[in-house]
């Protein structure tokens, strides 16, 4: 989390250990979370994400989607505490079906 925040660089799993400790920071009950992500059939690689429970809700917090996949290719995703299952992508934790 340290070097993404000094550096603005780094992977998925970077992103996801930035915003889970701000969120932790905020009070927020906040996990880092590794598994695919489908962006589309056929294409489901590995990928670390932040999920915020909320008043019992899971909600997914994706900055690397957000600011570098869907920001460079103008998709115009919106992945901040978007529900679970109602993104653009579906994420998969191990075990999943």
């Amino acid at each position: 989390a340290k070097a993404a925040l000094e550096t603005c660089r780094g992977n998925c799993y970077s992103y996801a250990a930035a915003v889970t400790m701000i969120g932790r920071h905020l009070g927020f009950e906040a996990y880092n979370q590794s598994g695919n992500c489908v962006t589309h059939p056929g294409n489901n690689p590995m990928h670390g994400w932040t999920e915020v429970i909320l008043d019992g809700v899971t909600y997914i917090c994706d900055a690397e989607m957000e600011g570098v996949f869907s920001a460079h290719r103008k998709l115009g995703w919106d992945f901040f505490m978007k529900e679970k299952d109602t993104t653009p992508t579906r994420y998969i934790l191990p075990g999943d079906t």
